[in-house]
């Protein structure tokens, strides 16, 4: 979107801006430590960068699983969207400040802006509203602006000494070099995320195909048969135990009532003696499924891939 690399433009605006501020000293040794107001916002964008890409996977992950290519299409481009919305938000406002007399670049910047916030949305209704990763790119651009003026803070007041200082230029060569460390590692986080995405549908997939084994298997039919039935005595119980509780609001007679109470609580007891032997069956069968998942290697071996894939994606994000 934009032809000025980042941190270059911040390099240029402060070098050549002649305005000074003093909210740093001149440094006094060979290598000048980072202020501790600068560091302090490096960590609050890096937290924010990790927030967003945490849940980024987790609702791409969602999207895959719910809607397969399709939903990853939608939500990738949707992703794009808010991103290109917000870097030509944050864009603007921080030309605004390092550069307020450049009223051609700020028109463009503005420009910008209205056509990005202009577009509109792939997702329905219901996807848009539980977008979760619109708040996270929200505080991950506010935490780059908050960053970015407190570098050109500090480059406002970095002074120079012949014996002491590294020159401009090889400042100027950092931020350079950093930037393009930086584009590297975002293209490996990006392919790692997409790698991550398709292991964990791949584990889902051996799941799901596992599933179809094993809950048409001898043992989980049978468990099945045993439950309906259980089911249908329960629901009888439910039945006559409502029949008596309004028998027993319309008795008048206290002998009458006693004797309907005695039989409310037989069936009480009866229905919670059923309801536990539902409930055991249910633990009996879900023991069995777990059984014959863990004998099935696919599963394994997909949800290992799954992990490993996840693991090297949220290591990248701390690199």
């Amino acid at each position: 979107m934009y032809t000025v690399p980042v941190l270059f433009f911040i390099f240029a605006t402060a070098a050549t801006n002649s305005q000074s501020r003093n909210k740093y000293s001149a440094p006094n040794t060979q290598d000048e430590p980072i202020p501790e107001s600068l560091r302090m916002q490096i960590k609050e964008y890096a937290n924010a960068y990790y927030e967003a890409k945490s849940v980024e996977y987790s609702q791409l992950e969602g999207s895959v699983a719910l809607e397969g290519k399709k939903g990853e299409k939608m939500f990738r481009n949707e992703v794009k969207r808010l991103e290109t919305i917000f870097e030509a938000g944050w864009f603007r406002d921080y030309v605004k400040i390092v550069d307020p007399k450049n009223r051609n670049l700020i028109r463009k910047c503005e420009e910008e802006y209205a056509k990005a916030a202009k577009t509109h949305t792939e997702l329905n209704t219901y996807m848009y509203e539980n977008l979760n990763v619109n708040i996270e790119l929200f505080a991950k651009w506010t935490s780059r602006f908050n960053l970015d003026t407190e570098v050109d803070f500090y480059l406002r007041t970095y002074r120079q000494t012949n014996s002491q200082q590294k020159s401009m230029h090889e400042i100027k060569a950092n931020f350079k070099r950093a930037e393009q460390e930086y584009h590297q590692l975002k293209a490996k986080t990006n392919n790692l995320l997409a790698l991550a995405v398709q292991a964990s549908l791949n584990s889902r997939n051996a799941i799901d195909v596992a599933w179809e084994k094993v809950k048409n298997s001898s043992a989980v039919l049978a468990f099945e048969d045993d439950m309906l039935d259980y089911d249908e005595i329960i629901e009888d119980y439910q039945y006559d135990l409502k029949e008596i509780e309004a028998k027993i609001r319309e008795a008048t007679d206290a002998s009458a009532r006693q004797k309907l109470l005695v039989e409310k609580e037989d069936i009480e007891r009866n229905l919670k003696q059923n309801e536990d032997f539902l409930s055991g069956l249910q633990k009996l069968k879900d023991d069995t499924v777990d059984k014959e998942f863990a004998k099935d290697e696919e599963i394994k071996r997909k949800g290992d891939e799954s992990n490993q894939a996840m693991n090297e994606y949220f290591s990248s994000l701390g690199d």
